[in-house]
């Protein structure tokens, strides 16, 4: 009688042997990806970790700026965060605490008192959990605003501008006369030494556009968020430059691809922000990863950059053939998970040794002294508030700052353009005020009207 089990073995064996021999023989790609995933989870890592400490010190230093800043607030007119001033004339985001508000949107995922009901620090700043308030007249209308992050620190004359910040000069002044669809509008920020672009990991120069969309219109991989009655979702992207690929920008056969011209591609055009994803982290932490294998490339040519050519030279002439994407995907993914988990177990380890040996960690220890000073900040800006509106005035370390820079030629020549109105001369002798305190505690002279403060500076 014919049974059907010997078959079977046969059947089995060979498939064994087939897997077997095709384990074999991919052994040296599986190995090579492994490692390369290895080494990318690593640089992963390294970059969050740095990340993360920046961040904790970038915050502290946004709070300091924003403190700074307020006495050049008058009483009674609009204050200093939500006036344009130079070199843009719009308004700079500052605060990571309420730039939300600046933007006219409201968030309730956080606290309204800083560090209540312990909210993360990074949770003031995600921009995927913002609503606008749309009842009545405003529902259904569209609604577009604009952040342009600078890749400058310094943006007190044309001096210390880019390319990039020079086209965006431009780009205000070619939507002054041609509005933006839907009158959108602009505020712009410093990217480096920003908490903001620290949690949004990006980088300047770039544009972050926000806009109301229905969650339905969501894509599926995006996070859904409940309807709030009265309130649209907002959806926050960020285009960064320069643009490489045409289908992300509107441009005419023929145009030059200038700093301008794609400013303009992108702000003009009605709809080719839906060109570009929705921000999520996962998405910018792939971009700057992305760019830091390329600079790991170019600064070590000879090692980590052949790899990466023998990487790239697989996946367009085997990979792709072959239809083999995904499989290395998983074993890079299985490499990077494992490096980052490791060095993630170092830094647990780290932790239990010097608490078993009775020490405190050094980081836990700088971390928590950080957040309580940003803290005590918040409370002593809102203080300083109520002290400005009372009339009283105390010293303040932007005494030095102000006399450094009104001591050069420049920052004569803004002395005067301050007095050109009553509430920049106003604004003035609130600092002239701060300065002369600081004279006086230090037993230096001060002329009583202190209408030229280089006569009197150091």
């Amino acid at each position: 009688m014919w049974s059907p089990f010997p078959l079977v073995r046969v059947l089995n064996r060979w498939t064994r042997i087939f897997i077997w021999r095709g384990f074999i023989v991919t052994l040296p790609l599986t190995l090579f990806y492994l490692v390369l995933g290895g080494i990318v989870g690593l640089l992963l890592a390294d970059y969050e970790t740095r990340l993360y400490f920046a961040s904790l010190r970038h915050v502290q230093e946004n709070f300091e700026s924003a403190q700074q800043l307020d006495w050049f607030s008058v009483p009674g007119a609009p204050g200093i965060h939500d006036l344009g001033v130079a070199p843009f004339w719009i308004p700079q985001l500052r605060d990571p605490t309420n730039w939300w508000t600046k933007l006219g949107l409201e968030r309730f995922d956080v606290s309204p008192v800083l560090g209540g009901n312990d909210t993360p620090l990074n949770q003031f700043a995600l921009p995927n959990s913002l609503y606008r308030r749309t009842d009545g007249e405003d529902e259904g209308a569209c609604w577009h605003h604009w952040i342009y992050a600078s890749g400058q620190s310094l943006h007190f004359d044309e001096l210390f501008w880019d390319p990039w910040d020079s086209a965006f000069n431009q780009l205000l002044q070619y939507h002054y006369a041609n509005p933006a669809p839907c009158n959108a509008s602009f505020h712009y920020l410093t990217s480096p030494g920003s908490f903001l672009c620290d949690i949004w990991k990006t980088r300047g120069p770039a544009l972050i556009h926000f806009t109301t969309e229905k969650v339905d219109l969501w894509p599926d991989n995006q996070k859904k968020r409940e309807a709030v009655a009265g309130y649209t979702p907002v959806t926050a992207r960020v285009i960064e430059f320069p643009i490489i690929y045409d289908d992300e920008m509107t441009l005419a056969p023929g145009v030059f691809p200038t700093p301008f011209n794609q400013m303009k591609s992108i702000t003009s055009d009605p709809y080719i922000w839906q060109a570009h994803v929705p921000w999520s982290a996962e998405f910018q932490a792939n971009v700057r990863l992305d760019e830091i294998i390329q600079q790991k490339s170019r600064q070590y040519p000879r090692t980590f950059g052949r790899v990466k050519k023998l990487d790239s030279w697989l996946l367009h002439n085997v990979f792709r053939h072959w239809s083999l994407e995904i499989p290395r995907s998983i074993v890079m993914s299985v490499g990077m998970l494992t490096s980052a988990f490791t060095w993630r177990g170092i830094e647990v380890l780290g932790d239990l040794i010097t608490a078993f040996l009775g020490t405190e960690d050094a980081k836990k220890r700088d971390l928590d002294a950080l957040l309580e000073e940003v803290r005590l900040l918040e409370e002593e800006r809102e203080a300083m508030g109520e002290r400005k509106v009372m009339g009283e005035r105390e010293p303040n370390f932007i005494a030095q700052m102000v006399r450094d820079f009104f001591d050069t030629e420049k920052g004569s020549l803004y002395e005067k353009k301050f007095g050109y109105s009553p509430e920049g001369q106003q604004a003035l002798n609130n600092v002239l005020d701060i300065v002369r305190n600081e004279a006086k505690e230090r037993g230096e002279g001060w002329a009583a009207d202190g209408e030229n403060i280089r006569a009197q500076a150091m």
